[in-house]
């Protein structure tokens, strides 16, 4: 195995011009740690705000703001390369998919914990498998957790064409719900479709909230949970009932 891989280092907080490809060392798993051979990486909103340093969204969380310098990245996906003392749920050449590094995983290799590694089936791709973690988790918090949505309940995901949207739309109709999904572009649309909302509204266009609520089965009055993915579309006049729920 190499010693040394490419990298994406972040030497000082800024803009993207700060993303430098460079190498470095290949980190060493110590005890209850997993070495992944990266063949794909997520990007996630998050790992723009690390990048932003003091000048972005997480200027008031500066614990959450990783050291100079770092490599970004919590989601990836590989096969294990080496694995720690005490490590017993993988084997090398597992594929696993991660949330979470303790390395970064916009890397050709990435040092992770073993609770941060995940099975991946052979029916999921690396690229399927790098956007599984923080998307995937976002959106079951959002649904299971806090949203405390039932199985047969209506759902309104707001801005269901992104990662976190297409994510819950595709848990809450595996669990029978309801799903109204909304995107700005008929590419979205379609993917948002292709995640089998049973409706799917256009949150660009005039009178979409009340279309969506008008798709809602017979004897409804609103939906019991909305996801919020795009509150910047969300018009002053909007109806209460929409934004409702027990989330």
């Amino acid at each position: 195995m190499a010693t040394v891989c490419r990298a994406v280092v972040v030497s000082e907080y800024g803009d993207a011009d700060q993303l430098k490809l460079t190498q470095k060392d290949v980190p060493t798993p110590a005890e209850g740690q997993v070495l992944i051979q990266v063949h794909a990486a997520g990007v996630n909103p998050s790992d723009t705000y690390q990048r932003l340093g003091p000048a972005g969204p997480w200027a008031a969380t500066p614990h959450l703001l990783p050291q100079l310098p770092y490599t970004p990245g919590k989601d990836g996906a590989g096969v294990v390369a080496a694995l720690g003392p005490g490590v017993t749920e993988f084997a090398l050449g597992d594929r696993v998919y991660t949330n979470g590094s303790l390395s970064g995983t916009f890397a050709e290799y990435a040092l992770c914990t073993a609770g941060q590694c995940f099975a991946l089936p052979a029916a999921v791709s690396f690229a399927q498998g790098a956007g599984v973690g923080v998307p995937a988790a976002t959106a079951y918090r959002a649904l299971w957790q806090r949203g405390e949505l039932k199985p047969s309940e209506s759902l309104l995901v707001h801005g269901a064409s992104g990662a976190v949207g297409l994510a819950a739309v595709q848990m809450a109709v595996a669990k029978g719900c309801f799903v109204v999904g909304s995107a700005g572009s008929p590419a979205g649309e379609a993917a948002v479709a292709a995640a089998g909302a049973q409706f799917i509204v256009n949150h660009k266009e005039e009178g979409y909230l009340e279309a969506a609520k008008a798709a809602l089965p017979e004897g409804s009055s609103g939906f019991d949970v909305v996801l919020e993915n795009a509150a910047q579309c969300v018009p002053a006049a909007a109806p209460c009932c929409l934004l409702s729920g027990h989330s």
